[in-house]
């Protein structure tokens, strides 16, 4: 299989679990500065070593002298912690493998890698984080230089120098406020300058892909993080049957007038009781009014006839 083929596969996979931890789940808030310090327990592994693809390995007299690669070579569990800080989204990490074989305690990984990373939230509790990260690294012989007065890690104590990089995605659990559990899974390329055997000065450069998956427990201080203000709870009053809505307030009377009475709210019946109106009282039939006694017309007073006088 070929080396572009080999790597096509082995992004493919990488982008694919991304875009399968990417899909739902919402972003979580901005960091302005971020804080983390995480032990961590796995192991780490050489996908295959690519020394016959270095031209720099093409040289008979330089490739007697080149030495293993070293994620093939050291291939096997590990433990370590992680410092990390996140300064306006971009990620200042320091990471410290020890090596562990049959023999007891091997080599050690010192990373430094500056990258980046994107938290987005999964439920209340879940982060889901992936992650970019390019750097270098220094890989020991054994862990000699731990025992010195000064720790300190000198050529003499190297096995190889690389540069890399890695692409990831961690899963972490929220536990309280300040502590996450986590497991993340990473894969990448690195090119490692080996330390030449003592024959010569010449040194040996092998390349390849590497994996690495851990357990963790993390704390997590985001320095200004925002408290979210808890909502009051809301109250939803539900009105007994057959009571009537209260009135909607009237708007405030502009000053200098004189507000109008409102009227009394009719009471409400007693919940439970059903009350029949009344029917409206049917009016009474009235008297009419005593008609005006008719005026009787003047009586003409007749005029009598004149008495003929008495004859004698």
């Amino acid at each position: 299989m070929s080396l572009l083929r080999r790597m096509g596969i082995w992004v493919s996979v990488i982008g694919v679990v991304g875009l399968v931890g990417l899909a739902g789940p919402s972003p979580a808030e901005a960091k302005l500065l971020e804080l983390q310090l995480r032990v961590h327990g796995g192991g780490l592994a050489g996908i295959y070593g690519t020394e016959e693809y270095d031209p720099s390995n093409t040289d008979p007299d330089l490739a007697a002298v080149a030495g293993e690669d070293f994620f093939k070579a050291r291939s096997g569990g590990c433990f370590g912690g992680t410092l990390n800080v996140e300064v306006l989204f971009i990620d200042f990490t320091y990471e410290f493998y020890q090596l562990v074989d049959n023999n007891g305690l091997n080599s050690t990984l010192n990373n430094f890698l500056v990258g980046f990373d994107w938290d987005f939230r999964a439920g209340r509790k879940w982060v889901i984080t992936p992650y970019l990260l390019a750097g270098f690294g220094l890989a020991t012989q054994n862990n000699s230089w731990l025992a010195k007065e000064y720790p300190q890690i000198a050529l003499a104590d190297l096995e190889s120098r690389m540069v890399m990089t890695r692409i990831g995605i961690r899963f972490e659990y929220m536990v309280g406020k300040f502590f996450r559990l986590g497991f993340d899974i990473g894969g990448g390329y690195h090119y490692g300058m080996t330390t030449a055997s003592a024959a010569n000065d010449l040194d040996g450069h092998s390349h390849g892909f590497h994996v690495i998956g851990n357990i963790s427990l993390a704390f997590v201080w985001n320095v200004f993080a925002k408290e979210k203000k808890k909502q009051p709870p809301k109250v939803i009053i539900i009105a007994p049957v057959g009571a009537s809505q209260a009135p909607a307030p009237a708007p405030a009377a502009a000053p200098g007038l004189r507000k109008a009475p409102t009227p009394a709210p009719t009471p409400a019946p007693a919940p439970g009781l059903r009350t029949t109106p009344k029917p409206p009282a049917t009016p009474g039939t009235t008297a009419p009014p005593p008609s005006r006694p008719t005026e009787a017309p003047p009586r003409t007073k007749k005029r009598q006839d004149p008495t003929p006088p008495a004859t004698r």
